[in-house]
């Protein structure tokens, strides 16, 4: 049977400006071994600067511009670019246009979320 639910319907993780939703579930993600997620920024907004230890990491960008910011420094990212970020690499996203920032966000193996 198909898994088919309307993104609204999904939980996931909120800050001020920004947002993470699950979009397989704790249930799926953990059975493939995999986050997919999608992050959505408002304009002017940044995700915490965080890193995913022992992670691949890999972003696809559906809408909206902004910067990567990495240790060092910042690149400019836009609507269909995709990102590799190394494992345990410290990166913070920024949204610096004037509609959202929506990224799908790959996260293999799941789990390694956000080490201090």
């Amino acid at each position: 049977m198909p898994y088919i639910v309307h993104r609204d319907e999904l939980r996931g993780t909120t800050g001020t400006g920004w947002k993470r939703i699950d979009l397989l579930g704790k249930d799926v993600a953990e059975l493939v071994g995999a986050n997919f997620e999608l992050l959505v920024l408002e304009p002017g907004e940044s995700s915490p600067m965080h890193g995913h230890a022992d992670c691949e990491h890999y972003l696809f960008v559906l809408q909206g511009e902004g910067f990567l910011g990495l240790e060092d420094g910042e690149h400019r990212i836009e609507e269909n670019y995709v990102i590799s970020v190394d494992p345990g690499e410290r990166h913070v996203v920024r949204n610096s246009g004037q509609k959202k920032l929506e990224i799908l966000e790959f996260i293999i193996p799941g789990g390694g979320k956000y080490p201090a």
